[in-house]
């Protein structure tokens, strides 16, 4: 007996193995992908913004606060200069007011400038000189401000500045022109006076009302004030022309150019700096030293004036420290994250694979179940069919052993009948055959005949009844039958 299964529940299984493997493999991969990619991608780029706008905002205060303090110290050394350049054109207007009068001697002029710079000098004590120095380059009228002490220098001790720079560069401006010397240390006796004396010197030509020159009239600046005012900010630097400091936050580096020093320049320490600086008037950006804030120190005065070039600088590491310690940060919250993360992506991912494995096993189960369920399908078909032939043998059976009674009867009678006609025509063709012998065969076959009838009748209404029953049982024939 062989059974027959269908082919879909056949070759499912088979399609099954056949790429259960590659398929395997493949959603792995996926499943791992999917679960892991987006943080390894999400977590890095979520540190930089996070590292990125709180450095931004953390250096934006200290940007801020630089430009702040740049600002003010420009503005005050703007204030510084013009102011100056207000008080020498005030002392010159006063020298030459003193030196139009007529009716005063020259004697009487010089004392009375003497006073006048006395008075000038205690309303500014900023000022540690104030003179006059005539048209041959001498002094004619000085008033030192030295220990908290105002001092006209006596006529033998007045000095020859004819050949000092300040003094030549001023006798070139045009008439009410203020010339600024350079920031520079103050020279005593042909030595820097110790303390050093930071100093600035402005002049200005002496016109009498006819266009006469009458000399310069000449302030000396003490910077230590405004420089010490700039010093307590701590961050504060103040370059001249040539890129020498000041005013810095190392001491070594201040007036290399008054010593011969010409490495103790921006231009050599810091190359790049000093180049951009150089381009522009003011700005502010960060190298890898830190960020330096700068603006360059240009009041508003006369045009014929020359003021000489200042840059206030700022120089802070903060902005290096603080990326640092948010790069530390953040790196560290980062890798935290990252990590737990894809520990956290790997347990979702094994467990999606878990499933998928347990999906997989339930849909071979499946499909194993199917096949075995075909199969009993097909043996139950088989069953079926197997009964209804044994069925079929037994009513056949039956039929044969109901047909087999009559028609044996009849083929008995018929035998019969054709042995005893055998018999009459043997006794025929012998001439031994009587009239009663005749009449006996005739009854003989009468009765024979009306039997094999009988029975042949019988198996004829057995195959009616069979063939009813086989072959149309949708009609019923009403009969009358003995219970």
């Amino acid at each position: 007996m062989s059974i027959e299964l269908p082919e879909q529940a056949l070759m499912a299984p088979l399609n099954s193995e056949g790429v259960s493997s590659g398929r395997t493999r493949r959603n792995s991969w996926l499943t791992w992908v999917s679960y892991l990619l987006p943080w390894w991608l999400l977590v890095p780029l979520g540190s930089w913004l996070m590292y990125h706008y709180a450095s931004q905002w953390q250096i934006d205060q200290v940007r801020y606060a630089q430009q702040e303090l740049v600002d003010r110290d420009t503005l005050v050394l703007s204030a510084t200069l013009t102011r100056v350049h207000q008080d020498v054109s005030l002392l010159s207007q006063m020298t030459a007011s003193v030196l139009a009068d007529n009716r005063l001697g020259e004697t009487e002029q010089l004392e009375l400038l003497q006073r006048l710079f006395v008075d000038f000098s205690s309303a500014y004590p900023s000022y540690m000189q104030v003179r006059w120095i005539g048209n041959s380059g001498v002094e004619r009228v000085r008033v030192d401000y030295i220990d908290n002490q105002r001092r006209v220098v006596a006529a033998d001790a007045l000095q020859d500045k004819s050949s000092r720079y300040y003094v030549i560069e001023a006798k070139r401006l045009a008439s009410g022109a203020v010339y600024y010397s350079p920031f520079d240390l103050n020279i005593e006796a042909g030595k820097i006076e110790i303390p050093y004396r930071p100093t600035l010197r402005a002049a200005t030509k002496v016109m009498d009302s006819n266009g006469k020159e009458l000399g310069l009239a000449l302030l000396n600046l003490d910077g230590s004030g405004l420089l010490e005012r700039l010093r307590q900010s701590g961050k504060t630097m103040l370059l001249n022309a040539e890129g020498y400091w000041l005013l810095s936050t190392l001491g070594h580096r201040e007036w290399g150019f008054m010593f011969d020093a010409p490495e103790q320049r921006l231009a050599v320490v810091h190359p790049e700096v000093w180049r951009r600086i150089q381009q522009e008037q003011q700005g502010q950006f960060i190298d890898e030293t830190g960020m330096w804030t700068f603006s360059r120190v240009a009041p508003i005065l006369n045009g014929d004036s020359k003021v000489p070039m200042l840059y206030a600088l700022s120089h802070d590491e903060q902005p290096l420290l603080i990326q640092a310690r948010l790069q530390r940060l953040y790196a560290g919250v980062g890798a935290v994250v990252f990590l737990c993360m894809t520990l956290l992506g790997a347990f979702l991912a094994r467990s999606n694979l878990r499933l998928e494995d347990k999906a997989h096993e339930l849909q071979q189960s499946n499909a194993a179940l199917a096949m075995t369920l075909a199969q009993l399908k097909a043996s139950q078909q088989e069953l079926v069919r197997t009964e209804k032939l044994s069925s079929l043998g037994l009513m056949v059976a039956g039929v044969a052993h109901e047909l087999n009674t009559p028609i044996g009867a009849a083929m008995l009678c018929v035998t019969a009948l054709n042995d005893r006609l055998g018999e009459l025509k043997r006794d025929y063709h012998n001439g031994t055959i009587k009239r009663s012998q005749l009449e006996e065969f005739i009854q003989y076959q009468e009765e024979g005949l009306t039997l094999a009838e009988r029975n042949l009748k019988r198996s004829a209404l057995l195959i009616q009844q069979f063939r009813q029953v086989a072959a149309d049982r949708a009609n019923a024939d009403r009969q009358a039958f003995w219970l």
